[in-house]
């Protein structure tokens, strides 16, 4: 920047731990299958459109066959800042898809415009459901 300060990027704050799963009884059709699995975006003033974009970029940087959100969306009012999530994880992009169960904050803020929010993005709710890859 023109101060001499620096701006950090969002993703350089996220570590990627890449592990491998030895699952014996898993068809070969899924040898080096790619799972990203991400939590905790909480959206609220703190995240913003261009810090989720970063995340969402950094998940599709890893070139998955299925991406998995595993709870808290939201933050403090899920109604208010619903657009720009669905804008966001709209462009998360997996060969199988992408899948998310809520979290406690979800469940806590408003379940409803949440589940509202994963439909709008594509985003397949696995709420006590399955969702079959082949």
């Amino acid at each position: 920047m023109a101060d001499g300060t620096s701006k950090v990027r969002q993703s350089e704050l996220i570590e990627i731990k890449e592990i491998s799963l030895n699952l014996p009884m898993l068809g070969q059709a899924f040898h080096r299958y790619r799972l990203v699995q991400f939590s905790d975006i909480h959206m609220d003033r703190w995240m913003s459109r261009e810090r989720l974009n970063e995340i969402v970029e950094l998940v599709n940087g890893q070139n998955p066959d299925l991406v998995a959100i595993t709870g808290d969306f939201v933050g403090r009012n899920p109604a208010r800042h619903a657009e720009r999530m669905v804008e966001c994880l709209r462009r998360l992009e997996s060969k199988d898809g992408v899948v998310g169960v809520m979290g406690n904050h979800d469940h806590w803020k408003d379940p409803f415009s949440v589940r509202k929010i994963l439909k709008a993005s594509g985003i397949h709710e696995l709420d006590n459901r399955v969702y079959t890859i082949q």
